[in-house]
């Protein structure tokens, strides 16, 4: 196997590129949880050798990984290049839910110069970032209360949870609090519990399993739809909604975790919403739960309402 060495200079930039916390993901992806710890803390000749034990398989054709001017690049078989950069916010915009990783893809070369296909390196690198708990524009650091302890502990074996049932009709709109794992549902189900039940909507989160399926899974249309707050004819009947969604904003004004959620209109980085019936309705009258059932359509990650239903939160 040919040997990986860097000069001083090398040594240097690199080190500079490891502390760029928008780069680091990727680094670490490319070249393993360890070798990412050894660099922010002491790049010395170690590093050679962390190298060629956690990236052998790169490393053995030189061609594939280049650095310059301070930046790490990976080649395609065609000889263009993909900065570290680049890939950080290409994963970054999958982790998060900004885009579809179908999308991404496309913008990369097909095979890297050692001929692996690059759609297989970039689903080990998403493989390697979520088995680390993903993005750091994810996490979220809250800090539970009793009651959402009680959950955590409750349903973290759960699938869907039904926390509360409308008391009044279905509207047919709906919010979505961006959460994909289950501290983030605990978290959220202590602090919109009192909404919720203020304004007699119906909820819905993810038990833990869930964050093991689709919910945790980025790049899939139900990507952070952890919770779900169903918005219910009598707040309507009150033209209420938009103090209905201050409420909510208030109640999880210290909520960190961020992500697009495919097929809603975002209103701010962790809340999105979207109309969930087929056509038109009296959103202050409302449809029962038999009516509900016929006009309901499945989100398949486009607009967030048909063109003929009136946005009733512009």
């Amino acid at each position: 196997m040919k040997k990986f060495i860097l000069t001083e200079d090398e040594k240097k930039s690199i080190r500079k590129l490891y502390y760029l916390n928008e780069q680091y993901a990727a680094i670490e992806a490319l070249f393993g949880k360890n070798l990412a710890k050894t660099a922010s803390t002491n790049m010395s000749d170690d590093i050679v050798r962390e190298l060629e034990k956690k990236s052998a398989k790169i490393l053995q054709n030189s061609k594939v990984i280049t650095q310059e001017g301070g930046q790490l690049f990976l080649l395609s078989a065609s000889g263009a290049k993909v900065s570290a950069k680049t890939l950080s916010d290409a994963l970054d915009a999958v982790m998060t839910g900004k885009l579809p990783k179908s999308a991404v893809i496309n913008y990369f070369p097909r095979q890297l110069a050692d001929g692996t296909e690059f759609r297989s390196f970039f689903d080990s690198a998403l493989m390697n970032l979520k088995s680390r708990g993903g993005a750091s524009a994810t996490a979220s650091a809250v800090k539970l209360g009793q009651v959402g302890l009680q959950f955590k502990q409750m349903y973290s074996k759960a699938g869907w949870v039904q926390t509360h049932q409308p008391t009044s009709n279905m509207s047919g709109w709906k919010f979505h609090v961006f959460s994909d794992n289950l501290d983030d549902a605990a978290y959220l189900f202590e602090k919109l519990d009192p909404v919720v039940r203020k304004w007699g909507a119906g909820m819905k989160i993810g038990g833990g399993d869930m964050y093991t399926r689709s919910i945790g899974t980025a790049g899939t249309t139900q990507y952070g739809k952890g919770t779900t707050i169903y918005v219910p004819s009598s707040v309507f009947a009150k033209n209420a909604q938009k103090e209905f969604l201050k409420d909510i904003e208030s109640a999880i004004s210290g909520y960190k975790s961020s992500g697009t959620i495919s097929g809603d209109k975002m209103i701010n980085k962790n809340i999105g919403y979207r109309y969930e019936l087929s056509k038109p309705i009296d959103t202050k009258k409302g449809v029962t739960d038999s009516e509900y059932q016929v006009l309901y359509s499945s989100n398949q990650g486009g607009s967030h309402k048909p063109n003929n239903v009136e946005d009733m939160f512009k």
